[in-house]
């Protein structure tokens, strides 16, 4: 299940800095949290770039996950992220919101 899977969040994380060539500032952080009796936890993660971040929040609980992708790069870059995203997680359903930065 991705969204317990801490290392999937890890790698796609810096596998869509890099495939849509933003500049990482750093590694990506991510903190798993702890599991409840037979629940499975999910994770956050955030990795800071240059142009700004990226962050993924998830519940496997609900089988829901938000991600945020904040660039001052091109508008284009932040949609070909999530078409990635898409990719990775195959999600059931999506929802987009799109917000033009000042």
């Amino acid at each position: 299940n991705k969204l317990i899977d801490i290392e999937f969040g890890r790698f796609f994380l810096n596998y869509i800095a890099d495939e849509i060539k933003l500049n990482k500032i750093d590694k990506p952080k991510l903190f798993k949290f702890p599991d409840t009796g037979n629940r499975k936890s999910g994770f956050t993660g955030i990795l800071m770039l240059a142009e700004s971040h990226i962050s993924i929040h998830t519940w496997p609980e609900k089988k829901y996950a938000a991600v945020d992708v904040f660039s001052c790069a091109s508008v284009n870059k932040a949609k070909h992220a999530f078409s990635l995203l898409e990719k990775g997680f195959k999600p059931g359903s999506v929802k987009k919101t799109e917000f033009k930065r000042v």
